[in-house]
């Protein structure tokens, strides 16, 4: 009995001290970012995506992406929320392309709507 209690002390010191040196860490790096800097991996060594060309909305003063519009972008495109967007495709206002999983507008369908539908 006394070597299982010694073994789950151990234990218990172990991760003790474990949660003391993250700790410890942790406020190191917010007391000095350049240790943060220094031990972030390196992006150039990754492979990354490129980023679609953007264009900036006429309505908005945010960039938003060429082609066609994913909900939340179609929806600050539109100056309305995702829910508002949803139900105007619902009652038939707004058509959507539905070739993938997601809805995907296209700029000429929201520049319609806002010509037909916005005084």
């Amino acid at each position: 009995m006394n070597k299982e209690l010694e073994e789950r002390l151990r234990r218990m010191a172990t991760r003790l001290q474990k949660k003391q040196a993250a700790a410890a860490k942790r406020a190191k790096r917010k007391a000095n970012p350049k240790v943060r800097q220094a031990e972030a991996p390196v992006h150039s060594e990754r492979v990354t995506k490129q980023k679609r060309p953007v264009l900036t909305s006429r309505f908005q003063n945010e960039d938003v992406p060429v082609g066609g519009f994913k909900n939340k972008d179609a929806a600050r495109y539109l100056n309305v929320s995702v829910w508002t967007l949803a139900r105007l495709v619902q009652r038939g206002l707004i058509r959507a392309n539905r070739a993938t999983r997601h809805y995907i507008y296209s700029r000429e369908e929201l520049d319609r709507f806002l010509r037909e539908n916005m005084v």
